[in-house]
């Protein structure tokens, strides 16, 4: 896909045909709205992330890759782009809506409602498989997505879940040789924290991070301040504690995600075939 011919200067999305409604979330480059969609078809439910402009050209830019790359997505555990609109002062891309939100939120949900209540072996069968399935996708295209994790991952109305946010999102093989723009450091591989080369294999630790959040509705790493965290995986082989009641066929996934060497770590495709097979062990009728 080549970007360089791409340009930011005409909208695909006219600004009038979007109506805001609710404020869904924010964070330093902008903020989310539910919307009503004025689109040629007929109004659709939507979500409008609306970002401002970037002074940084270098953020310009990865911003422009975020827009090109994703509006091409096509994959049911994919969120979609429909377009976007440009004003003086903003980019609003215009994606599709999950009406239940972020992973990370509905788990903080349930654990106010009652911390014993857990996710049923059907449901985190199926979560950890889709989650699983958005990534293979963006593996596929020759992408890793660099943020993989349970804010980026939505729940839509029929509870499918779609993976999210790809404004670190960068090709490979990567001609730079060293990770530029962190995620979030609850997820992070320790190789990104040693600047190593980037591999989808970073892609595949954080996945492991999901899937034990799926497992036990926990927070990773809750109460430890954001240094000591980086210094534990990265040097200190810190991993999030894996219950007992853990069935053995992820306790065995999440270990082999969790390796410090990348090598040994499986890949995504092997993931997906490893929770392709283990669906009759649950119960589940594929």
């Amino acid at each position: 896909m080549d970007t360089d011919n791409f340009h930011l200067h005409e909208s695909t999305i006219k600004e009038t045909d979007i109506i805001y409604h609710e404020r869904l979330g924010f964070g330093a480059d902008g903020e989310v709205y539910r919307i009503t969609w004025k689109s040629e078809e007929g109004e659709v439910e939507a979500a409008a992330k609306k970002i401002k402009l970037p002074s940084d050209a270098s953020r310009f830019q990865q911003l422009k890759f975020e827009i090109h790359v994703a509006q091409n997505f096509r994959h049911e555990n994919v969120i979609r782009y429909y377009g976007y609109a440009i004003t003086e002062t903003h980019v609003i891309i215009v994606m599709e809506y999950a009406a239940k939100g972020s992973l990370f939120r509905y788990l903080k949900s349930l654990r106010k409602k009652d911390p014993k209540v857990h996710l049923s072996s059907g449901e985190i069968h199926s979560w950890a498989k889709q989650a699983a399935k958005g990534i293979q996708y963006l593996r596929k295209s020759s992408l890793v997505h660099r943020d993989v994790k349970s804010p980026n991952l939505l729940i839509t109305a029929d509870n499918t879940l779609k993976l999210c946010d790809f404004g670190l999102t960068k090709y490979l093989p990567e001609t730079r040789s060293t990770y530029t723009g962190r995620g979030t450091f609850r997820w992070l591989a320790p190789e990104v924290w040693k600047d190593q080369k980037l591999s989808p294999k970073a892609d595949v630790f954080a996945f492991g991070i999901v899937l034990w959040e799926l497992i036990t509705g926990e927070e990773p790493y809750e109460g430890m301040r954001p240094e000591h965290v980086v210094f534990s995986v990265a040097y200190g082989n810190k991993r999030p504690d894996i219950p007992t009641r853990c069935a053995d066929v992820y306790r065995t996934l999440l270990t082999q995600c969790w390796q410090g060497d990348r090598d040994q770590r499986p890949t995504i495709d092997e993931i997906v075939a490893i929770l392709d097979g283990t669906e009759q062990v649950f119960g589940i009728r594929k």
